[in-house]
């Protein structure tokens, strides 16, 4: 027979939380993961092997939505696709590996490369047609217009993008 209280576990879960703050943010990011991105966390490690690709903040100013991703290694605007409807923003991209580097010589390769695919809840409709992307400095910028009432969001729209050189 088991003795054990079934929510001794939230215990531990609470002592985890307690050896991320002794330790630190970056401790866990440092470590050598291997598989550990599968691995189911507890909630105070959310974000520790953040599958989220690629990296973002969205803000609003004044009746702007704004969505600034860091997506560093690209090269040209076929690179990336965008595209929004009503309060929502989908971007799909692939990074390829920079023509000179070595093959096979990482003693560490973190950064991303390859296939990545993102949708993002905006805080608000934005007109599909009012819509500006700027990729410099590894960094998407991208500006929306914040819809009026009434104004039409029946389909998608293929946001151009302007590359600018460093």
């Amino acid at each position: 027979m088991n003795n054990q209280n079934p929510f001794d576990f939230l215990k531990q879960l609470g002592q985890l939380g307690n050896l991320q703050k002794m330790l630190g943010d970056n401790f866990w990011n440092a470590m050598p993961n291997g598989d550990a991105a599968n691995v189911n966390m507890p909630p105070s490690f959310s974000g520790l092997w953040n599958t989220n690709f690629p990296l973002i903040d969205v803000y609003e100013q004044g009746r702007q939505v704004i969505v600034l991703a860091d997506i560093p290694g690209l090269f040209r605007p076929s690179d990336i696709s965008l595209s929004v409807e009503g309060n929502r923003l989908w971007m799909k991209g692939n990074i390829q590996q920079p023509p000179n580097t070595p093959q096979g010589q990482f003693a560490l390769s973190e950064r991303h490369k390859g296939a990545f695919e993102r949708e993002v809840a905006l805080p608000a409709r934005v007109r599909k047609d009012k819509v500006q992307a700027i990729y410099r400095n590894g960094v998407l910028e991208i500006y929306m217009v914040r819809e009026e009432e009434g104004h039409d969001t029946l389909r998608k729209n293929q946001v151009p993008i302007q590359f600018e050189d460093h």
